[in-house]
């Protein structure tokens, strides 16, 4: 009976914290003129999955959770995850200088496939650093890929030695797009089609290659001077492999599932998070597979702050899931003492430590969720797994949002 209590007690305590968290979800999507859908999922279960907003205010179309938008820079997730399976299959490896692939590229053999999936190549952001790109209005005509690579040729410098420092640029992934049409022999669209898209029951997911209200799309928006603009019909081949997908939360979701059953861990590991923005147009999408943590934002408001959200998120999962992790943890002295790796040519150096019944990393606690896996107290909940050797030597291996860092104690 006793035992029967506690169980009672402690479901009606995790349903009202379940209720508040729905409530600040919705305050702040009301109170700051959130627009879009929102999915937010732990232990693999989805716990919100609303819509808020019209997505065409005209006609007074309400957004739903099945309502399709442009999710920008999410779109390098399914290029990063074609190039890792392509390496895979062999028919590329990121050792090699882009020179082998393309020679449409001035900096070509100084720049490796490893620093364009990484954006560690100094190649100039097209889209960043061309004012047009930002101009919708100026973007009605479709353009080629070497039409995109000449624009990239025209700055006269790389901004920094390749490999020496890490600096995001869209003009890596036109590059990588270029790639994989080269190696597959197919359009990008019907490539990623065959083997994501439809595999992974993404049905409502693709390229845009024209963007246009009239046939449906959402309608972006945005606030200049008091003002609210709308996002005007643009050609999205000027974003072509670099920002022009669409889908929904839902695929996403299901994109997040299949990728984590399906590929291996090496690749699937470093598909876990990216956030996305274009006029009008926001997107956020962040997995932590190891407790079944996924949220998914897209959102027809490109001035919404998506962190607001993702903040509280993070918070609920740490009270209400992990703080007291730390009671049934098993104690392995071996974890504790410095760590190192290289990164862009720099050494970093790390403390692991104990403290009160907590293992930290400079300070900061870790929860722990599994045998010698831990998630870092911070806004992230950074991924730490340790490997001990046979000879005793122990490797601390950081995911920090899809960059896999590996330490060697010292």
């Amino acid at each position: 009976m006793k035992v029967l209590i506690a169980t009672l007690l402690l479901f009606i305590s995790n349903s009202c914290q379940r209720q508040d968290f729905d409530k600040t979800v919705d305050y702040i999507s009301r109170s700051n003129n959130f627009s879009g859908s929102i999915l937010l999922a732990f232990n693999d279960s989805i716990i919100i999955n609303n819509a808020y907003g019209f997505s065409d205010r005209e006609n007074k179309y309400l957004n739903n959770p099945n309502t399709i938008f442009p999710i920008a820079s999410i779109t390098k997730l399914f290029i990063k995850q074609a190039i890792l399976q392509l390496e895979d299959n062999q028919r590329l490896s990121l050792d090699d200088t882009l020179s082998r692939y393309c020679d449409l590229i001035k900096y070509a053999d100084s720049v490796t496939l490893s620093d364009l999936l990484y954006h560690k190549s100094g190649i100039p952001d097209i889209h960043n650093r061309v004012q047009h790109f930002n101009r919708p209005e100026e973007l009605q005509d479709s353009i080629s890929i070497t039409e995109l690579f000449k624009i990239i040729n025209s700055f006269d410098r790389l901004e920094f030695k390749p490999g020496s420092q890490v600096s995001y640029s869209n003009s890596n992934y036109l590059i990588l797009t270029y790639i994989i049409e080269k190696l597959t022999n197919k359009p990008l669209d019907t490539y990623l089609k065959e083997t994501i898209f439809l595999p992974y029951n993404m049905t409502h997911t693709g390229l845009y290659k024209y963007y246009s209200t009239r046939n449906g799309n959402t309608a972006g928006f945005y606030n200049r001077n008091n003002s609210i603009n709308f996002v005007q019909d643009f050609n999205f081949t000027n974003f072509w492999g670099s920002g022009n997908a669409y889908s929904t939360t839902q695929d996403l979701f299901n994109y997040y599932r299949n990728s984590h059953k399906y590929l291996k861990s090496e690749i699937s590991s470093q598909l876990v998070q990216h956030s996305g923005y274009y006029l009008g147009f926001r997107s956020y999408y962040k997995v932590i597979p190891e407790i079944g943590l996924a949220a998914i934002i897209l959102s027809n408001n490109g001035d919404f702050n998506t962190d607001l959200i993702i903040y509280e998120f993070i918070e609920y999962v740490k009270k209400n899931h992990l703080k007291n992790n730390n009671r049934n943890a098993t104690f392995n002295k071996s974890l504790i003492g410095s760590y190192q790796t290289i990164r862009n040519g720099n050494t970093t150096t790390i403390e692991v430590t104990y403290e009160k019944n907590e293992f930290r990393i400079n300070k900061t606690k870790l929860f722990p969720i599994g045998t010698n896996k831990f998630l870092m107290d911070n806004n992230s909940l950074t991924s730490i797994s340790f490997s001990i050797k046979g000879n005793n030597a122990v490797e601390l291996i950081m995911n920090d949002n899809g960059e896999i860092l590996i330490f060697c104690k010292l």
